[in-house]
């Protein structure tokens, strides 16, 4: 008995910290700081906490671009009916988020929207992702503007091809182990054993283990004939 009553005052514990947890993330959606609210935003996205959304739809207009732009996460997250408008409305106004007091790059905002407005299957902005990329090139690429090749490879007829070429670009040339090792999959998982020449190439020379492994796997999955002549 003693036991079961240490048990429920544990639960109602730890209940009460989440709860507090929740509540103290809520106020702070309300808090002028963007040092506050944002990490708050990230929070909920994080654990999924229903109870923002509310406060996150209500608040939206009041904040910065700054602001606005991590609770546009949290709405995708909640399914806010409103967002299709809200990332139009957002990429109609980026040009002007250089003059704001926490300035944003216009250009690199409009990939951001572009690539929530993917998730809603909403192409017709993916023009700003080979912008951003043509200003900015492979090395200092946005992960945004990376993760929406693939989207427009599946998705975006007419510019397949540029967005293939490009991850086939970053995937041989680029010096980050991330973007080779995601491209190679991107690629492969479209394209298949047509990536076998720059699979084999990852194998034999790329200096990130982990890519090296992926692309032996993936040499197993093609049944590649010389595979025993590299091992």
């Amino acid at each position: 008995m003693r036991k079961n009553i240490f048990f429920l005052i544990f639960i109602l514990f730890r209940y009460s910290i989440s709860a507090q947890g929740v509540e103290e993330l809520i106020e702070d959606l309300y808090n002028d700081d963007v040092f506050i609210t944002i990490p708050a935003t990230d929070e909920i996205i994080i654990k999924n906490i229903n109870e923002g959304y509310d406060p996150i739809d209500e608040l939206y207009e009041s904040k910065p671009p700054i602001v606005q732009a991590k609770f546009l996460d949290a709405l995708l997250v909640f399914q806010d009916p409103q967002l299709h408008h809200r990332l139009i409305d957002y990429i109609n106004r980026a040009d002007n988020f250089s003059n704001e007091e926490y300035p944003l790059d216009p250009l690199t905002e409009k990939v951001h929207a572009t690539y929530l407005l993917f998730k809603l299957e909403e192409y017709d902005t993916y023009s700003y992702v080979f912008d951003l990329i043509d200003r900015d090139g492979i090395v200092n690429l946005n992960l945004y503007a990376f993760r929406a090749l693939k989207e427009i490879i599946e998705n975006v007829v007419e510019a397949e091809v540029q967005a293939k070429n490009i991850l086939i670009d970053i995937w041989n040339s680029s010096s980050d182990d991330y973007l080779r090792y995601f491209s190679m999959i991107y690629l492969i998982e479209a394209y298949g054993d047509e990536m076998l020449n720059h699979t084999i190439s990852t194998f034999q020379s790329d200096s990130d283990l982990a890519s090296r492994k992926l692309a032996l796997s993936y040499l197993f999955q093609f049944e590649y004939s010389g595979l025993n002549s590299l091992l």
